[in-house]
């Protein structure tokens, strides 16, 4: 959640903030007050992140570096810590399902530190929202970063993202569509990305290594109604990762977010995890459930071991 709208819920009644929909939120007077908000937090990673590269730290625990700026968990932080160790080769990246754009892994990136890439979801309003945004936030700079409207299944992700502009290496993928996950990064072969950080599905616990099964119309509002079944465990994604040659290198501490290196960037600099030791349980959703209260409501749908 920006620091915007922190302020909002703190001060608006949330009667009246549910009557906003999501473009009527970013309306003209909103943005212009982020804006300068921006400009503030973009003289401080300036002076803390000179050229992302300039970082240093007495810890070698990435999970000491989270922030969150524009991403929902602290990713931010650690995306800012590891750039600074491997450096930013291209400074790009490509984002799959960034909603509206001001809860991602990317805008930070691209809002404060003038990297360009690619963001891409299937849902109109939210992109409406998201064009309107970055048009503001970026004005004549706007056209670096490219929204996407677009189903992605396994069979066109590779299309889709290219004709995004998007080839070869970049510095960052970030994926989170609530579903598909490990098969869009499975399948994804059109970038070489340094980063990657997919969101893992918690409440299928620490050790399977398991995902729901491939469907291109996969819903996960649809799919269960206690909305625990979709995506992969973390064990999945560690799996497919070093498969792909990358290494798990941090869990953000809210039990969403895995972030993998390339191994050979890794190799020295960040120590490889066991994901069964690596692993958060979902903070928000232990509020109301255990891990294995969550899991029960799930175990008898179908998975698929990996």
């Amino acid at each position: 959640m920006s620091p915007l709208r922190s302020l909002l819920r703190k001060f608006v009644p949330a009667r009246f903030l549910a009557r906003v929909n999501y473009i009527s939120h970013a309306d003209d007077r909103a943005i212009d007050l982020e804006y300068r908000l921006q400009k503030v937090t973009r003289l401080f990673l300036q002076q803390h992140y000179p050229e992302i590269t300039g970082a240093s730290s007495d810890s070698d625990r990435l999970s000491e570096h989270e922030l969150s700026i524009y991403s929902q968990e602290g990713v931010d932080g650690l995306l800012l810590q590891i750039f600074s160790k491997i450096g930013a080769a291209q400074r790009k990246f490509v984002e799959i399902g960034c909603g509206d754009g001001r809860e991602c892994n990317t805008a930070n990136l691209s809002l404060n530190l003038g990297w360009s890439g690619a963001l891409i979801d299937s849902d109109e309003l939210r992109l409406a929202s998201a064009r309107k945004f970055y048009g503001r936030m970026l004005q004549h700079k706007s056209a670096e970063v490219r929204i996407l409207d677009a189903h992605l299944t396994r069979a066109n992700v590779n299309q889709v993202v290219a004709a995004a502009g998007e080839s070869g290496e970049i510095d960052l993928l970030s994926i989170d569509v609530d579903g598909n996950d490990y098969w869009i990064w499975k399948a994804l072969t059109v970038v070489e990305p340094r980063v990657v950080v997919a969101e893992y599905n918690a409440s299928f616990g620490p050790g399977q290594a398991v995902t729901v099964p491939y469907d291109p119309n996969f819903d996960c509002s649809k799919a269960h109604p206690s909305g625990f079944y979709h995506g992969a465990s973390l064990a999945a994604l560690t799996r497919l990762g070093a498969e792909k040659g990358y290494a798990l290198v941090a869990v953000d501490s809210q039990g969403v977010n895995a972030v993998f290196v390339k191994q050979e960037l890794a190799d020295g600099v960040f120590p490889t995890l066991d994901p069964t030791q690596a692993y958060v349980r979902h903070f928000q959703r232990g509020k109301k459930m255990s891990q294995a209260e969550q899991y029960a409501l799930v175990k008898d749908l179908e998975l698929v071991k990996v």
